[in-house]
């Protein structure tokens, strides 16, 4: 019967070792599947930064080509605001318009 019990307790011990060796091995491969993910994480993240500066800094000349332009061309600029007025104007009153009934 000892022995019987000694081979069980043998079994067992060697099957916890190898479901240890397992988790450890499981363990491990998920430390780095997670470094290869934080790495993607970070190189996505830099990429973005730097997209949002390059869209900043478009902004900021458009801007600044805009201020140019009204600077140098008031007339114009006026001339421009007041058509574009009119028209989304005429749009407004077109689509209000249209919803009434005419009778």
């Amino acid at each position: 019967m000892s022995n019987s019990r000694d081979r069980l307790k043998h079994t067992m011990g060697e099957n916890a070792t190898r479901a240890r060796r397992s988790v450890e091995r499981a363990a491990d491969q998920a430390g780095e599947r997670m470094g290869d993910v934080r790495g993607y994480a970070e190189h996505i993240l830099d990429q973005s930064r730097q997209g949002y500066r390059q869209v900043a800094e478009r902004a900021e000349e458009g801007f600044r080509q805009a201020g140019e332009m009204v600077r140098e061309n008031p007339g114009l600029t006026v001339s421009a605001a007041i058509g574009l007025g009119l028209v989304v104007g005429v749009m407004i009153g077109l689509t209000l318009g249209s919803d009434r009934d005419w009778r």
